[in-house]
């Protein structure tokens, strides 16, 4: 309950005073009563006439928190498969083996049906989050174990500009194999390409993240900046109100020229992180601190009782 309750305090809160101001901002219509609760729930991404509603970005939030509820599950079959096992490390890594080809096994039979939905459910993306999860693994046991796979340590921590080079080459890639705009349909080899792709770069932006930090490169102490802690304090509110505010501040020719994509972006940038700053300070701060006070309260209650 603790686990679901912190990743509810984190999300929710923050998502539906975006939305409800969104909303407001920009003349959304979220449809019938039905299609708002779907929208609110962030459950909107399994059903088609939902998929995209209310904040278009809101369907890989909806991915995240069906990840969220999916997850404990998950473990729960880990430790049961492995509960005769020595190798748990080994038994968690197959696991997410599994997980990874699960999702691109999905969404190769989702796009060489047809299918026009889909794409973004849980099952069509486990292998991002197993690509993440794979992350926090190697993590774990660098900090346990004191070690670190040498690939990883050498990409990360000791080269990060080798994963930024391998990043920008996917994203060329991602480029080059044509993936078409719109609601075009791509091909099966377009709709993997760009799948596993984007999971590199992923992995190649948090990896750095992640192991470059306590590292001494120019890099790690960029990343230890007060500057990129602050930004990733509010990064969440910075992707809620991102194109919200791109929306309202296209039309204004007087602050963003015509045409002009770097003062638009550049504005809109500003934009979300005030928006984003305000959300923080205001709500999504207090609501996790009170919710910390109330854990630490249980926790020490419960112990006062077994005494």
């Amino acid at each position: 309950r603790a686990y679901l309750a912190r990743r509810m305090i984190r999300i929710y809160p923050a998502y539906w005073l975006a939305l409800i101001l969104s909303t407001m901002i920009l003349g959304l219509d979220l449809g019938n009563w039905w299609a708002t609760v779907r929208i609110y729930t962030l459950t909107h991404i399994y059903w088609g006439d939902t998929a995209l509603g209310g904040l278009v970005q809101s369907w890989s939030l909806a991915t995240e928190v069906s990840f969220y509820l999916f997850l404990p599950l998950w473990a729960h079959l880990v430790r049961r498969v492995g509960a005769q096992s020595a190798n748990k490390i080994e038994i968690h890594a197959a696991s997410l083996i599994v997980l990874y080809l699960s999702g691109v096994g999905v969404r190769w039979w989702l796009r060489d049906g047809g299918h026009s939905i889909g794409y973004a459910t849980l099952a069509a993306n486990t292998d991002l989050f197993a690509l993440g999860m794979g992350l926090a693994l190697i993590e774990v046991v660098s900090r346990t174990r004191g070690f670190t796979p040498r690939p990883v340590q050498w990409l990360f921590s000791e080269r990060p500009l080798v994963a930024a080079v391998l990043g920008f080459a996917c994203y060329w890639a991602l480029v080059a194999i044509g993936y078409p705009e719109g609601f075009n349909e791509p091909t099966v080899f377009q709709e993997l390409a760009r799948q596993i792709l984007f999971g590199i770069i992923g992995m190649a932006v948090v990896g750095a993240g992640v192991f470059g930090l306590t590292s001494q490169t120019n890099t790690g102490r960029l990343l230890r900046s007060w500057p990129l802690w602050a930004l990733g304090t509010i990064s969440y509110g910075i992707y809620l109100w991102h194109l919200t505010l791109l929306e309202k501040l296209a039309p204004i020719e007087w602050l963003v020229g015509s045409p002009s994509l770097l003062a638009l972006v550049s504005w809109a940038a500003l934009g979300s992180i005030i928006a984003a700053a305000a959300s923080w300070v205001a709500l999504e701060r207090p609501l996790i601190g009170w919710l910390r006070q109330r854990s630490a309260r249980g926790g020490s209650s419960s112990i006062h009782k077994r005494e």
